[in-house]
């Protein structure tokens, strides 16, 4: 997170409601229609299912807090970038009844009851920004592998955040690894990540950017930058209750979600049969359900 001690942001006449284009079926997963092939992830329900269960990962991460930023109630105006299935943004709309909490995601998937000072809007953050005023409080995780321009993104956090203001990024560093050697670079994890992060980067977009954000946010004219690196485990094997929580979480997010995360990179990118894919990403569940090794992601 960080501190903005710049100009205020621009005023506009406001952020338009984008609309959205029906659908797209990729065999028997459905992604979304907004700007075709912008979104690699799928949005049925299985994914809307593993980004709860995203959500309340972080929540163990953050040990309860919805923020790590000193934020207060008075006169508060959010943004949530990529607002996913909302329910970060809903939990902030609860904890700041006086708040104003406004959530952007390029993927329609927003709850129908939302708190009266909450709403969404469907539109791509990559595009220009159009808010009224600037924001108090600008928060942002889990965007690995959905922005091409990450100095651009953060700028224009910077310049839409009024001075003094905060901004929080969360996000991944995917590369795979072990503290104990139990994870090798032979294990199909890891010739899975490898293959896959190298297809991201190859498409302009990075499934690393957490080991990044610092030097992007000071880049972009933040101050008083305070990074918390934060091992995610993948599993039940951690002796700590917390960490074992976690590692429970995130195994279920992955071995139900891998086949909607990597469909349409690796076959309609990189060119992989749905055969061959099904063979690696057994292999790659194998890996996460074996007690014996002991993997681990930064974040």
């Amino acid at each position: 997170m960080a501190e903005q001690q710049g100009p205020a942001g621009h005023e506009a006449d406001g952020h338009p409601l984008i609309a959205v284009e029906e659908d797209e079926a990729v065999g028997d997963l459905q992604y979304q229609g907004f700007r075709d092939g912008a979104y690699h992830r799928p949005n049925d329900e299985e994914e809307l299912n593993r980004l709860d269960l995203m959500d309340e990962m972080f929540f163990h991460i953050n040990k309860g807090e919805l923020h790590l930023a000193p934020i207060s109630d008075s006169g508060l105006r959010v943004l949530d970038i990529g607002f996913g299935t909302g329910t970060w943004a809903i939990a902030m709309g609860d904890a700041y009844p006086q708040a104003e909490i406004i959530g952007v995601d390029i993927s329609a998937s927003a709850p129908e009851w939302v708190p009266p000072n909450t709403r969404f809007e469907i539109a791509d953050v990559e595009d220009d920004w159009t808010f009224r005023a600037p924001f108090d409080y600008i928060h942002c995780r889990y965007m690995a592998g959905a922005i091409r321009n990450w100095p651009q993104l953060m700028r224009r956090t910077f310049e839409n955040l009024k001075p003094g203001a905060w901004a929080e990024f969360a996000d991944l560093d995917i590369d795979y690894y072990s503290q104990d050697g139990t994870l090798t670079e032979n294990d199909a994890l890891s010739r899975w990540i490898k293959i896959a992060a190298q297809g991201m980067e190859d498409l302009g977009r990075s499934l690393r950017p957490g080991k990044r954000l610092e030097g992007w946010m000071r880049d972009a004219g933040f101050v008083n930058v305070n990074v918390v690196r934060t091992p995610v485990p993948v599993g039940t094997w951690p002796r700590d209750k917390r960490l074992k929580r976690i590692g429970l979480l995130n195994f279920i997010q992955l071995h139900e979600g891998l086949t909607g995360l990597n469909v349409r990179l690796f076959c309609d990118f990189l060119g992989w049969s749905r055969q061959d894919l099904d063979v690696l990403l057994m292999q790659v569940r194998s890996d996460f359900r074996n007690p014996s090794i002991h993997s681990i992601y930064d974040m």
